[in-house]
């Protein structure tokens, strides 16, 4: 890296100059904690709206659980190479002014609220858990884990994937904000305090489960539109479930459909 500091049993370690694809220079940061026998990696930290010659990385702190990120060559509101800095926090609560990559081979863990100003991405190498309110406003949230992805805070976001072979996903709080949801992964239960659509986010279109699947709009007049096919994929049988305070709405030749 090309600049670190340790920190109560965290180092942080920048690679400003690493390359992302198609993005040179974008940038990386990497989090290491000790598990009382050696170092371990924990996270790896990108913005998610990096581009060519960020240099995310050209300057690191650590406060407490808090990790302070300069971009050197960051361009904000246009403006070119006028920098910018980013706050990770995963314990107590954050507000970045852009968006954020978290990548951990582990179990990922949000502890506290989370307020980003782009896209977030999270992909775990096994769980990950919600556990404060994750805010990414008109933006997309993924989540990509194998394994079970629970929450006890809401998500607010405009579309929302859900992604990760085998993965478990119970994300069931009723203050869920979502507009649009697109999911590729084992199952899925998932509640929305209002309208939502089952649709196209990023590369997913509609919802391909190998498990079961749960829909549920709550609030008055609250509907579920399924505008992309949901698709339960081979496998043990399987079950789908739509619930809403309104109506069940198909649109745009969306069907239902199974392959096992």
């Amino acid at each position: 890296g090309l600049g670190a500091q340790v920190r109560d049993g965290v180092i942080v370690a920048a690679a400003s100059r690493q390359d992302l694809p198609g993005k040179a220079d974008a940038g990386a940061t990497y989090l290491f904690r000790n598990n009382g026998t050696q170092w371990v990696t924990d996270s790896k930290i990108t913005a998610s709206n990096a581009v060519t010659s960020d240099i995310f990385g050209s300057a690191v702190a650590l406060n407490g659980q808090r990790t302070f990120i300069g971009a050197l060559g960051a361009d904000p509101g246009g403006q070119s190479a006028a920098g910018a800095s980013y706050v990770y926090d995963p314990v107590t609560r954050s507000t970045l002014s852009g968006g954020l990559n978290v990548n951990s081979g582990g179990a990922l863990t949000q502890a506290a609220r989370v307020a980003a100003g782009g896209a977030v991405n999270y992909t775990s190498g096994s769980t990950i858990a919600i556990n404060g309110a994750l805010d990414a406003g008109a933006n997309t949230v993924t989540l990509n884990a194998p394994g079970a992805v629970s929450q006890l805070a809401p998500i607010t976001a405009s579309s929302l994937a859900l992604l990760g072979a085998g993965g478990s996903y119970a994300l069931t709080n009723a203050a869920n904000s979502i507009s649009t949801l697109a999911a590729n992964t084992g199952s899925l239960s998932f509640t929305n305090g209002g309208s939502f659509t089952v649709g196209t986010v990023a590369a997913t279109s509609g919802i391909t489960a190998n498990g079961n699947v749960l829909l549920d709009a709550q609030g008055a007049g609250s509907n579920v539109t399924v505008a992309a096919n949901i698709n339960k994929t081979s496998g043990a049988d399987a079950t789908l479930a739509g619930r809403a305070a309104g109506d069940i709405v198909f649109s745009g030749g969306a069907d239902v459909s199974s392959t096992s």
